[in-house]
C-alpha cells in the first residue's frame, strides 16, 4: 500500500483552485438565470406596450376590439374597420391604464383596416420586411374576449392564404389563439416585430378553433401608408358574389 503525501504547499493552492471554479461556476448560473429570461421577455413586454383596447367614445363604453401603435413616430394606431365600424372617435387604453381619444382618419372596410389618430411622441412597432416562414413562432397580442393585454403563443400554420374569394389579400395562417375582441391586434415575433394584424378566425367559427388569420405587415404596410396618404385605391366591385368551388 502506498501513500501520495499532501504538502502544505500544495493544500492551500487546491483549495483556492477549487473556491475559484465554484465562484465561477457560480456567477454562470446566475447569469444564465437572471439574461436569459429576459432575452425572450423584454421584447414582448416592449410590444404588449403598444396595444390598446378599443371602446365607444360615448355613454355605452362599448368594448370594440383591439388596436396598436404603428411606426416609429407614434403618430396613428391600426386596428380593423370591422372594429371602430363607423365612429369618427374611439377610446383607447393602454395597458398602463392611460387612456385618450382617437380620431378615425381612415378606413377601407373591403380591406378591413382602419386609421386612428393618436397622440404622438411614443414608438409604435416596425413591420418586419423578412418573409413569414412556416413553423415560426409567433405571439397575438390583444384582448379577446374583452380580457385586455393577453399575449397567446402560436406557430404559422400556412402562408399566403386567401380567404376572402373576392379580396386579394393573402393572409398569414397561424395557430395562436384568437377570439372575438383579438381583431386588430398584434402578430409578432420573438424580436417584437409585426409581422401582422389579427383580423380573422375560421370561416363560420365564433371561437378559436385552432386556425387564425392575420394581414401580413408588408401588405398592411402598403394599405396603411395608402390610407394616410389617400392615395390607396379601391378594390374594383364586379358586380358578382364570388365564392370557392371543388371539384
Amino acid at each position: 500500500m502506498s501513500f501520495r503525501p499532501c504538502l502544505p504547499t500544495q493544500e492551500p493552492r487546491l483549495r483556492l483552485r477549487y473556491l475559484v471554479e465554484t465562484v465561477a461556476a457560480l456567477v454562470v448560473l446566475v447569469t444564465v438565470a437572471m439574461v436569459g429570461p429576459v432575452k425572450a421577455e423584454v421584447p414582448l413586454e416592449a410590444a404588449l406596450a403598444t396595444v390598446f383596447t378599443v371602446h365607444s367614445a360615448d355613454a355605452e363604453d362599448r368594448f370594440l376590439g383591439s388596436a396598436f401603435l404603428w411606426g416609429a413616430g407614434g403618430e396613428v394606431a391600426v386596428t380593423n374597420a370591422h372594429v371602430v365600424g363607423d365612429a369618427v372617435e374611439v377610446r383607447l387604453t393602454d395597458a398602463q391604464g392611460n387612456a385618450e381619444i382617437g380620431q378615425v382618419i381612415a378606413r377601407d372596410p373591403v380591406r378591413d383596416v382602419a386609421v386612428i389618430s393618436v397622440n404622438a411622441g411614443r414608438r409604435g412597432l416596425i413591420a418586419t420586411t423578412a418573409t413569414p416562414r412556416l413553423g415560426a413562432e409567433v405571439w397575438a397580442m390583444g384582448a379577446p374576449l374583452g380580457i385586455a393585454f393577453t399575449v397567446t403563443e402560436g406557430r404559422v400554420s400556412a402562408l399566403a392564404r386567401q380567404v376572402e374569394a373576392a379580396v386579394p389579400i393573402r393572409m398569414i395562417q397561424h395557430d395562436a389563439a384568437l377570439n372575438p375582441g383579438s381583431s386588430g391586434g398584434p402578430l409578432v415575433d420573438n424580436a417584437g416585430a409585426l409581422m401582422g394584424m389579427n383580423s380573422q378566425i375560421a370561416d363560420g367559427s365564433r371561437m378559436f378553433v385552432g386556425i387564425s388569420y392575420a394581414i401580413s405587415a408588408q401588405d398592411l404596410t402598403g394599405i396603411v401608408q395608402g390610407l394616410i396618404e389617400e392615395t390607396l385605391l379601391p378594390l374594383p366591385e364586379l358586380g358578382l358574389t364570388a365564392r370557392p368551388v371543388d371539384r
